[in-house]
């Protein structure tokens, strides 16, 4: 069977009502581009198109080659996804006869249109946002264990086939899925290579076909949380992440691995070292799960930032590490019982206060706490609970000194402000010169590996922003005129001024000569001085001392140098 080309299948949408089978996407409009033509969004398999029908938008995702037990492969992960219904994942439905093209029926997938962040692209955008990142990586585990739980493997999990949506996941493209009817089964389909490990082959279709792909973005997450500027150390966004398939198919020779290694942070220190571990496994089967447990057995200042800290499933090791430091006393309200691995947490107050049972992942311990001792005597909160008109008095009879303590703070700090003198605020018609961005984590320093093998100099990043340019207090030049906003992109700025020490390297390396040293003196708070140079500025200087008698075109140079180094 001849499968239609992409220009082909761009022919046949443009008229819905006659080559579409669905009720639905024949009464649909197609997306268009500027020029008229269908909007299609092309691969090696597939190529999609857009339709906007009365109740909702729809992707169309027309195959370009066969592909083996395509129905039932489709029907048994639609089944199986509407069973469980992830909230990764998208409806979609396979149309054996779902277009007509040049008189023959072709199947389609008719999915649900998801409007989302390409996963690379939200990283970029974020990378300055250290906090949106840890939060996506722990929510990566949980996904990972969510498709484990419900026997999902998607097959192919790289940057193309994951959106954020709201800040969290939505996974499409399922042609590599794998669910429990496909179990042992051949597929072609083995993933981005950028993504799987460098042993996979088409007859690796098991439940664990993921785990590697998964290691792989969560160490990106947690790399890039930590330390955006690898970003641009390893160019990522070109077609990966952070690592590839040049660093799986040769991890001791792999510069990023290495990077990661000896990395400052000792969690990806620990993360490199697991993963290069990952790498020696001849078989995917022998690749570990990404979940909690593990994570925080790698994790040495997990008490900081780990997904066993935020999420449900793994709450038994933050919960029994909790109460084993607390010192409860009298009656508890709580306890703890487990026998295996799975604890209930159970109320023992008094009438009138119940509470169901609730399951937590734990280890064989009993614990108990929520005890508590107060200055005045002992009581817990069982005890209140259990009398609440009792609880209700004694609370209050503990709070009144608090309480008049606070009064008389209060009136103290509104005599002080009083004695204050006015503070004149800015009026609403006046302008603000700099825009004023929300508060971003202080960027660590870095320093790139020069070619010759020395390291340049401290550097940090600085944030994009914008800034009002022109005459903002309105007593300016015509050519100050009109004030507008200007963007800027983030950029690199070195620490400190350029040393002495960090030209000689340029000069050095180049042979450049100054415009100071070719014309023979250089401009100075005296006017020009004949004679000076960087080299000899008539006063004493050593090589951390900033260099002095540079020109534009000199620091240009040097510039272009650097950059060139680096």
């Amino acid at each position: 069977m001849i499968w239609p080309t992409a220009q082909e299948y761009s022919e046949a949408v443009q008229n819905p009502r006659l080559n579409f089978s669905d009720a639905e996407l024949k009464a649909g409009q197609l997306e268009l581009t500027p020029l008229g033509l269908p909007r299609a969004i092309s691969g090696n398999f597939v190529t999609v198109f857009r339709m906007q029908c009365e109740q909702r938008d729809l992707a169309v995702r027309c195959f370009l080659r066969n592909v083996t037990d395509q129905q039932q492969r489709y029907t048994a992960i639609s089944q199986h996804l509407a069973r469980v219904k992830l909230p990764y994942t998208v409806y979609f439905e396979f149309l054996s006869e779902g277009i007509l093209v040049q008189g023959q029926w072709y199947p389609i997938l008719k999915m649900a249109w998801v409007t989302g962040e390409l996963l690379d692209k939200f990283i970029e955008k974020n990378l300055y946002n250290s906090v949106i990142l840890q939060d996506l990586a722990v929510s990566w585990v949980t996904l990972i264990e969510t498709l484990k739980d419900a026997e999902i493997a998607h097959g192919d999990l790289q940057h193309g086939n994951i959106l954020i949506v709201d800040n969290d996941f939505k996974l499409v493209d399922y042609d590599g899925m794998l669910v429990p009817r496909l179990f042992q089964k051949s597929c072609s389909e083995i993933g981005h290579g950028n993504y799987q490990h460098p042993h996979r082959t088409a007859r690796d279709f098991w439940s664990d076909i993921d785990d590697f792909s998964a290691w792989v973005i969560y160490i990106a997450l947690i790399s890039f949380s930590i330390e955006p500027q690898l970003w641009e150390r390893v160019g990522a966004g070109e077609d990966f992440l952070l690592l590839h398939k040049g660093d799986f198919a040769n991890p001791d020779a792999s510069a990023t691995l290495a990077l990661l290694s000896q990395h400052s942070d000792a969690y990806i220190q620990a993360l490199a070292t697991e993963f290069k571990q990952l790498l020696r496994s001849k078989r995917i089967s022998q690749v570990p799960s990404l979940d909690n447990q593990i994570i925080s057995s790698l994790n040495p200042h997990s008490a900081n930032f780990s997904a066993a800290a935020h999420t449900s499933d793994s709450v038994k090791g933050w919960w029994v590490d909790y109460i084993k430091d607390s010192q409860p006393t009298q009656s508890p309200l709580t306890s703890i019982k487990s026998t295996s691995d799975k604890a209930e947490l159970q109320s023992t107050s008094g009438a009138g206060f119940a509470t169901p049972p609730a399951t937590f992942q734990g280890n064989s311990k009993q614990i108990k706490t929520f005890g508590r001792k107060s200055q005045t005597g002992s009581r817990t909160v069982a005890e209140i609970m259990s009398n609440p008109s009792k609880g209700q008095r004694s609370i209050r009879e503990e709070l009144r000194p608090v309480g008049l303590f606070i009064a008389v703070f209060g009136l103290f700090i509104v005599v002080m402000i009083s004695f204050l003198p006015p503070n004149k605020s800015p009026s609403p018609t006046e302008s603000t010169p700099i825009e004023r961005l929300p508060a971003l984590p202080e960027p660590k320093i870095f320093r790139d590996n020069l070619r010759h093998g020395s390291l340049g100099p401290e550097m940090v990043w600085l944030p994009a922003g914008r800034f009002q340019m022109g005459d903002i207090q309105g007593g300016g030049d015509d050519d100050e005129q009109p004030v507008h906003w200007v963007p800027i992109e983030r950029f690199a700025m070195g620490r400190y001024e350029v040393t002495v020490g960090e030209f000689r390297q340029f000069v050095a390396a180049t042979g450049y000569k100054t415009v100071a040293e070719k014309k023979g003196n250089c401009w100075g708070r005296a006017g020009s001085d004949s004679g000076r140079n960087w080299r000899n500025p008539e006063f004493s200087q050593n090589d951390n001392s900033p260099v002095v008698c540079v020109s534009w075109d000199d620091a240009t140079a040097y510039a272009v140098w650097l950059s060139q180094e680096t």
